[in-house]
Order: C-alpha cells, then structure tokens, then sequence
C-alpha cells in the first residue's frame, strides 16, 4: 500500500470517528429529533463561548500593546501568546488523547478492523488535533491579528501567522500522546477511568483558581509595574516552552523576524520539526498504542486467596451483625453515589468546598489594599467596637447570604432524585417511606452544605479578621 492510499485511509477513518462524536454527529437515521437539537444547541453554545473568549483574548492583546509600545517591549507579545497557546496545546491535549485514544466507545470497535496501527493513531491523532485548533484560535488569533493591525504590519506577516497557527500545535500534541501512551503502557496509574476524570477535573480546577489569582494579583498592578512583571515573565515563559517544546522559538522568529526571506526560513524549520515529531510519534505508537489498549474495558482483579475463615467473614457466617439504623445506612448508600461518580463528585462535593476558594482568591490577590476589602475590615470593626449601629444587622445579613448561597449551588440537594438514574424504581420496593428516603438525601445535602459553610466562615475570621 503507498502513501497516498494510507493517507486517504487515515483521512477517512479520521472522519468516521468525528463524526461518531456526539458533539459533531448532527445528522443520521440513529439520532432522534431531540438527540439532534440537543447537538445543535451545543454547538450553538461552543461558538458563542468561542468567539467571547475570542473577544476577551484580543481585548487583553489591545491593551497590553499600549501599555508596552511606549517601552519599546511590544515585540514581547507574539512570545506570550505563541508559549500560552503551546501550554493549553499541551495540558489540554493530555486530556482529548486519554478520551480520544484510550476511553472512547470505538476503541473496541476499531482494534479488530483491517487497519494499520499508524492509521488508527493517525486518525485519532487528527480528531484530537481539530478540536485543539479551536483552542488555539481562541488563544492565538485574535491577539496576534490585533497585533499585527496595531504594529501595521504587512501582508506576509498574517501568512505567515497562518503558517504558525497551522503548524503550531503539532509539536506539542505530539508530545503529549507520545508521553500519554508510555504511561498508559507502562503503569497501572489511569486504567480506572472514573478515577483519572476525577484528578484531571481536580486539577482542572486547580489551574482555574491559579488563573484567576493570577488576574486578581495583576488588577492591582501600575502600568508601569506591569510593563516590567511582563518583560521579565515572558522571557522566562518563552525560554521555558522553547526548552520542553522544539518548535517554539522558530514559531516567534517567524513572527517577529522583520527579514521576509529569514522569517519563512524559521517557518519551514518549524514545518521540519513538526514532520520529524509526527514521524517519532507514529513510529512509537506502533509499538506502544495495542498493547496499552488492548483490555482496557475490562475490569482487572486482584486475585487475592481467602482463607476459610475471611470467606467466612465476607459471607458474615458466624459474625454478629453490628445494628444500623436504616436511615444511616440509606445516608451512607447517596454519598457513595455522590463520590464515587465522576460527574457528581466534580459538580457536587469537590465544588461545595472549593467554592469558599474561589471567594478567597480575589481577596488573596488583591491584597488589603482593595477598596472593598477595606469597607469589610471597616464594617467588622464597628461591629465589635459598637460604634455602628447598623453593622450586626448588615454583618448577619451577609453571613445569611453566604450561608444560602454556599448551600444552595451545590446541587447536592437539587440532584437528589436523578442521581438514581436507571436505579430508580428501586426507591419503590425497598422497605423505606418515601419520606425517610428524601429525608436521608436532604440529610447528606446538609451535612456537605454545613462543612462548605463552615470553610466560608473560617476563611472570613482569618481574611476580615473577625473577633
């Protein structure tokens, strides 16, 4: 078989398995009207989110442009932008490879399929890629393209940031399936699907409040102050990125060069770089990506012998059983549910206790300094120095709303009933009220709610200085 016959192959194996994705998949005798509309309405929503973080990267571009022209430094943006976009091309790309390549519905499908190791991950490799795309012409092309109008640059200038944008992300992408498909071969650490999307939205988080720490820390910023904070952290970002991703600096030599000829010369060895880490990339998926698959969708078993004694403690033979009151027991059977879900563990239990965080990080970077933060202290103070009056009333109203408001977004109490899923009838046949049965669920919602509240109200003595 020739080149351009495996090509066309991946190509359409590429096509096939996007268009088995439910956000792409529109048509087809398989969906039904809902089904379809509810697709619609996705991708409804995904243009609109895409084109306001469009706007707000292009507007964060117009500003910082202004702030660094009068320095001199406004070079330093293709840099920023060009080593942002790698790092959302990498850590996002580790997610879409684990889902794409690893926890898809057609992985068993495909495995006994005429098709060439390098075809099915080259296929995959291309769905994972076009989705990153969307990422990085949200993260790239608008601030480069306001750059580029600011600066008055010429045409090869935005063919060129086509070829960036194009190229770009292959090499990392490339990087981090080849390094998702040695740990998927060689340990053990992600075959619990439900657990892996646990940590990766833990962690998820965990970038999202060191984002928006790091925005509330530069809101408080001079325009000077800021000139310099950017000056010194994107040189080291950039030499950073250009360290772990080849690729990087001939990306922004290409943007910044003012030469035509030595510009495109850094584009087509940024075009080299991408083919070599596609070729390794394939050639070490031939021998890494079956043999981490294959048997992922089973369960695996420890196998551990039991002596007669702990079978007979498992089965409770001679064991005198510990009375439980139902209702804890039924307390106990929805937060098993709660954590051992991925979904209702992310949206329920993790969020009801880093809500209280994402609170505190605007405090934290903003500093005592901010006016708000101010007129707190200052109504913390007259309630305990009894000159306000009107401080207790105010003060208790504000721990009421935040008392409400901590439990009432949780959804822990909201999901209550569809957590059940296909379970539910048997909510009728056990021998339990309905009552009690919605009872014991509101009783879990409070209990998580009040140790939310409880880290709200922690996080208020320590930052307002209560008494």
């Amino acid at each position: 078989m020739n080149a351009r016959q495996s090509l066309r192959r991946i190509w359409l194996l590429a096509l096939a398995i996007f268009r088995g994705n439910s956000f792409a998949n529109l048509t087809g005798d398989a969906q039904t009207k809902k089904k379809r509309w509810s697709g619609l309405g996705s991708v409804v929503l995904f243009f609109f989110l895409a084109g306001y973080f469009a706007f707000m990267t292009g507007g964060s571009a117009f500003a910082l442009y202004d702030l660094l022209a009068p320095l001199q430094l406004q070079n330093l943006l293709p840099g920023l932008y060009v080593s942002s976009s790698v790092l959302v091309v990498f850590i996002f790309g580790t997610l879409y490879v684990l889902s794409v390549f690893y926890y898809a519905s057609d992985v068993d499908k495909l495995l006994p399929l005429p098709f060439y190791p390098e075809e099915v991950i080259g296929a995959k490799f291309l769905v994972v890629a076009a989705y990153e795309y969307l990422f990085v012409a949200g993260v790239m092309l608008p601030p480069l393209v306001v750059y580029g109008v600011k600066s008055q640059a010429a045409w090869p200038f935005y063919l060129l940031l086509m070829g960036v944008f194009l190229l770009l992300p292959l090499i990392p992408l490339a990087l981090a399936t080849l390094l998702t498909m040695l740990i998927m071969r060689f340990t053990p650490l992600t075959k619990n699907k439900d657990r892996f999307k646990a940590i990766a939205g833990v962690l998820l988080l965990f970038v999202a409040i060191g984002f928006s720490y790091a925005s509330s820390s530069l809101s408080t910023r001079t325009g000077a102050d800021l000139a310099a904070f950017f000056s010194s952290r994107v040189e080291q970002t950039a030499r950073l990125t250009a360290a772990v991703f080849p690729g990087t600096t001939f990306a922004v030599g290409a943007l910044t060069t003012r030469g035509i000829p030595a510009a495109f010369g850094h584009l087509a060895l940024l075009a080299l770089l991408s083919i070599v880490a596609l070729v390794i990339m394939l050639a070490a998926g031939r021998l890494l990506y079956f043999k981490g698959v294959i048997g992922l969708s089973t369960a695996a078993s420890r196998r551990k012998a039991l002596s007669s004694v702990e079978f007979d403690r498992q089965l409770g033979v001679g064991v005198r059983p510990q009375p439980i009151a139902a209702f804890a027991v039924y307390m106990q059977k929805d937060l098993r549910i709660l954590v051992r879900t991925p979904i209702f563990l992310m949206n329920n239990v993790i969020m009801n206790f880093l809500f209280p965080l994402f609170l505190a990080v605007p405090i934290l970077g903003a500093g005592s300094q901010d006016e708000d933060i101010r007129q707190l202290q200052m109504l913390v103070q007259g309630l305990v120095d009894g000159t306000d009056p009107q401080a207790a009333p105010l003060f208790l109203a504000i721990l009421f709303g935040l008392v409400v408001f901590v439990n009432g977004t949780n959804g822990i109490a909201e999901s209550a009933l569809s957590r059940e899923g296909s379970q539910f009838y048997i909510m009728k046949i056990i021998p339990m009220s309905y009552n009690r049965q919605i009872a014991a669920k509101l009783a879990v919602a409070m209990t998580l709610g009040l140790a939310g509240t409880g880290i709200s109200l922690v996080l208020l003595v320590v930052f307002l200085r209560l008494p």
